[in-house]
C-alpha cells in the first residue's frame, strides 16, 4: 500500500492514479478534470414572476462548480405551455437568458462546464402553470388525473394534474421547434451544451412508453414510431450544437409519473441504437431503482446501464442511487464513464472534494428539496467550514510530520489536504475577485458587497482613502454610469491579479487597471492597485490596446 517514507505528494499520485473518478474524461470537445457529475435537480429557487433564474441560484449553482466539473442544469421549461413545476426556471425568455449567463459565467469562471437540461413536463401539469392551456400528451389516459396523487407543483401548493389533451399530429413540429429555440437560448446564455430531459414521465418519455402513448399514427405503435418524437427532438438540438455538445437523459424501466412499458429491454435498446447516429456528447441513463427522487430496489445492481454500455458507443453518464464506492466500481468496470449524483451533491457543495479524499458527506433534508428560500440550498456547509482545526493548525505546522498525521490522512483519505495550505482553491478566489468586482463597481450593490470585502481590508493605494468604507465612500461618489470590465485574470496561492477596464466615470479617458488582491477565509483583505489612463492608438507607441483586442473609443 504506502510506505512511511513516501511524501505526500507521492501518496496524492497514488490515490489520484488509483481512483478512476477521478481521471479525466472527453465528452465531445469538452475535457473534464473528473467524472462526478451534478445531476439536474429541480429545486424551485427561480424568480417570480417569470420563471428567472436569480442571485440564490447563482450562488447555489457557484458554490456547487468545481475546477474540470460538469454540472447539468436543473429541468428547464423550453415554453410556457410546457412548464409543470413552479419556481423552476424557464429558456423562453431573454431575461431568463440573461439569469443563466450570470450562472454559467460564475462556473466558467471556477473551471467548471455546464449543460442546459431541456423539459416540456407533457400531462405532469396544471392549467395554472400553462396560462390556462391544457396540457398535451401524445394520448389521453384519463386514469393519470383521476387516480394521481397531488405531484404537480403550483403557485397554490401541490394539487392534482390537470386533465390533459392528445396532441393533433400538426401540433408535433411546432413543439419540435420549441426545443431548437430553447437551444438557442442556451447557447446565448453560455452553457457549453444541451440535454434533452426524455425520462420520469415527461413528455419525450410519453411518447417512448407504451403504457402512456396509445396512438395510431406515426407517433405510436410501434417501437420505432414511439421512438420518432424523441428522435425529431434531438436532430433538432444537433442542428443548433452540433452533435457532439448535445445529450440526452434516459429512465430505462423507470416508473415514476406512472409510466410503464410492456417491452422496455426491447424500447430503449432501440433508442440507444438510433441516438448512436448523431455523435452526441454522452447518453445519460437513470437506474430503475430510484423512481423520482427515491430509491425503491435498495441493492440493486445498475441494470440499465450495463445493458445500453454494449449499444450506445459514445459517453455514458449513469445515474440513480450512487455512492462513492459504487460509482467508483462502475467506472472502474467500464459500464459507465461518469456518474451523477443528487441528493449527494445538493447537500454537499463540494462534493467531488469530499469523495476524492474520503471526507464525510452532509446528510440531506428532504423536507427542504421543493421549497422557494435559501434554507437547504445554499446554507449546507462546505467541509472546510466543519473541520475543527486538529489536522490543519497553522500553529502547530509540525503535525504534519508527524506519524499520527500520516497515517490519518492515509485513514480518512486526506492525503491531499495539507495541513496549512488554504482552502479555497486558487479558481475559487478567482471567481470570488469576479464576483466581487461585478457585485460593487457594476451592480453597485454595497450591502451585498460587504460580504466580500474585509472589514479591516487595508488598501495601498494613493487615490482611495483607508479600509472599506474608503473604497465604498469612493464608488458612492462616481456617477451611476460607472462600468467595469475584467481581462485576464490569473492567481497564486491567496493572492489574485486581474487587469481590467473602468470607464463611464465622468472623464472622457478609461482607466485601465492591474490590482492585486490578498484573499483570506473567503473575503478580500489586502488590495494594491496601478492605474493608468487608456491609451489611444494615436498615442500607443506599442500601435497595441492596453486591453482586449480593440482600442477602446
Amino acid at each position: 500500500m504506502f510506505e512511511r517514507n513516501q511524501s505526500l505528494e507521492e501518496v496524492i499520485v497514488k490515490l489520484d492514479n488509483d481512483r478512476k473518478l477521478f481521471a479525466p474524461v472527453q465528452i465531445g470537445p469538452i475535457t473534464l478534470g473528473h467524472r462526478v457529475v451534478m445531476a439536474p435537480l429541480t429545486r424551485s429557487r427561480s424568480e417570480q414572476p417569470g420563471d428567472i433564474p436569480g442571485r440564490l441560484m447563482l450562488e447555489y449553482y457557484t458554490q456547487r462548480a468545481s475546477e474540470g466539473g460538469l454540472i447539468v442544469s436543473e429541468g428547464t421549461s423550453i415554453s410556457i405551455t410546457g412548464r409543470g413545476w413552479f419556481g423552476a426556471p424557464g429558456l423562453y425568455s431573454d431575461e431568463q437568458v440573461a439569469g443563466w449567463k450570470n450562472i454559467t459565467s460564475a462556473v466558467h469562471a471556477k473551471g467548471g462546464r455546464m449543460f442546459s437540461q431541456l423539459w416540456h413536463t407533457g400531462r405532469s401539469s396544471h392549467v395554472s402553470m400553462t396560462n390556462g392551456a391544457t396540457p398535451v400528451a401524445p394520448s389521453v389516459i384519463p386514469e393519470y388525473w383521476q387516480n394521481s396523487t397531488p405531484s404537480v407543483s403550483t403557485p397554490s401548493g401541490w394539487v392534482k394534474p390537470s386533465p390533459h389533451r392528445a396532441l393533433d399530429i400538426s401540433e408535433i413540429p411546432g413543439i419540435v421547434e420549441d426545443y431548437r429555440k430553447a437551444a438557442e437560448r442556451a447557447k446565448a446564455a453560455g452553457f457549453d451544451g444541451v440535454e434533452l430531459h426524455a425520462a420520469n414521465g415527461y413528455l419525450p418519455d410519453e411518447f417512448l412508453q407504451d403504457g402512456s402513448n396509445k396512438r395510431t399514427d406515426a407517433y405510436g405503435g410501434s417501437v420505432e414510431n414511439r421512438s420518432r418524437f424523441l428522435l425529431e427532438v434531438v436532430e433538432a438540438m444537433v442542428s443548433v450544437w452540433g452533435g457532439n455538445r448535445v445529450a440526452a437523459r434516459i429512465g430505462p424501466g423507470g416508473t415514476w409519473n406512472s409510466m410503464s412499458d410492456s417491452n422496455p429491454a426491447v424500447l430503449f435498446d432501440y433508442v440507444a441504437e438510433r441516438l448512436n447516429r448523431f455523435g452526441l456528447a454522452y447518453l445519460h441513463i437513470i437506474e430503475p431503482r430510484i423512481k423520482g427522487n427515491v430509491l425503491i430496489a435498495e441493492g440493486q445492481e445498475p441494470i440499465a446501464t450495463a445493458q445500453l454500455r454494449k449499444i450506445f458507443k459514445e459517453k455514458i453518464i449513469a445515474a440513480g442511487g450512487f455512492e462513492p464506492d459504487t460509482a467508483e466500481a462502475i467506472v472502474e468496470k467500464g459500464d459507465a464513464d461518469l456518474v451523477a449524483f443528487g441528493r449527494c451533491f445538493l447537500a454537499n457543495p463540494d462534493l467531488p472534494k469530499r469523495i476524492k479524499l474520503g471526507l464525510p458527506l452532509n446528510d440531506y433534508d428532504r423536507k427542504t428539496f421543493y421549497t422557494f428560500d435559501f434554507h437547504g440550498y445554499t446554507d449546507y456547509p462546505f467541509y472546510d467550514q466543519q473541520r475543527d482545526g486538529l489536522l490543519s493548525d497553522p500553529f502547530c505546522p509540525q503535525l504534519h510530520d508527524s506519524a499520527f498525521y500520516f497515517d490519518s490522512c492515509l485513514h480518512a483519505g486526506l492525503a491531499r489536504a495539507s495541513a496549512i495550505s488554504s482552502p479555497r482553491s486558487e479558481s475559487k478566489n478567482k471567481a470570488l475577485v469576479l464576483e466581487a468586482f461585478d457585485t460593487l463597481f457594476n451592480k453597485r450593490d454595497y450591502v451585498a458587497a460587504e460580504r466580500f470585502w474585509s472589514p479591516n481590508y487595508i488598501q495601498h493605494s494613493a487615490h482611495i482613502a483607508p479600509g472599506r468604507e474608503g473604497l465604498f465612500n469612493l464608488i458612492k461618489s462616481i456617477p451611476p454610469t460607472l462600468k467595469y470590465e475584467p481581462g485576464m485574470i490569473v492567481a497564486e496561492g491567496d493572492l489574485v491579479m486581474i487587469h481590467g477596464r473602468f470607464s463611464g466615470f465622468g472623464q472622457p479617458t478609461a482607466w485601465i487597471a492591474a490590482d492585486i488582491l490578498r484573499i483570506a477565509d473567503g473575503v478580500l483583505t489586502e488590495h494594491w492597485d496601478v492605474i493608468q489612463d487608456e491609451a489611444s492608438r494615436e498615442s500607443s507607441k506599442s500601435d497595441l490596446p492596453m486591453f482586449g483586442e480593440k482600442f477602446g473609443g
